[in-house]
C-alpha cells in the first residue's frame, strides 16, 4: 500500500508516525496516500460510471416553477378536462346581487350585510344607533 512514501510524507511534516499496527490501519484509512494500483482502479471505476451516465437520458428536472398534475392533462394544456364544469350554475340571488350599481338588490351597495349576516340584521340596511 504506498507506506514508504506514506511516513515519507509525515516525517516531511513533522508529524508522528504510527506506533503500533492498530495505529497504522486507523490512520492509513484517513491519512494514506491511494498506491499507484488503487488508483488505476479508482480511475477506472470513474471511467465505468462516466459511460454509463452518457449513454443514458438525462435526468429530469423537477424545479419549483411547474408542478407535475397529479391528474390528466399536461405542461401545455390550454383547457380544462371534460369533467370540469366550465358553466357554473348561478343563483338568482347571486346573479342580482353580482348585477352591479343602480340594481335593486345590485353589488353596488356594499353597506348591506346578506347572507347569514344580513338574516341576523333583518335584512334591511344597518342603520347606527346615536
Amino acid at each position: 500500500r504506498g507506506d514508504r512514501r506514506w511516513y515519507q510524507i509525515l516525517k516531511q511534516f513533522g508529524r508522528p508516525l504510527p506506533t503500533s499496527f492498530e495505529d497504522r490501519g486507523l490512520w492509513g484509512q484517513y491519512d494514506r496516500p491511494f498506491s499507484e494500483k488503487e488508483q488505476e482502479l479508482r480511475n477506472e471505476m470513474m471511467e465505468k460510471h462516466r459511460e454509463k451516465m452518457m449513454k443514458g437520458k438525462p435526468p429530469r428536472q423537477h424545479n419549483v416553477f411547474f408542478r407535475q398534475p397529479s391528474i390528466g392533462g399536461n405542461q401545455w394544456s390550454t383547457r380544462p378536462p371534460k369533467s370540469y364544469p366550465v358553466r357554473w350554475p348561478t343563483r338568482p340571488e347571486r346573479k342580482s346581487r353580482l348585477a352591479g350599481v343602480g340594481v335593486p338588490g345590485g353589488g353596488g351597495d356594499r353597506g348591506r350585510p346578506w347572507g347569514k349576516l344580513g338574516n341576523h340584521f333583518g335584512g334591511g340596511a344597518v342603520v347606527p344607533k346615536f
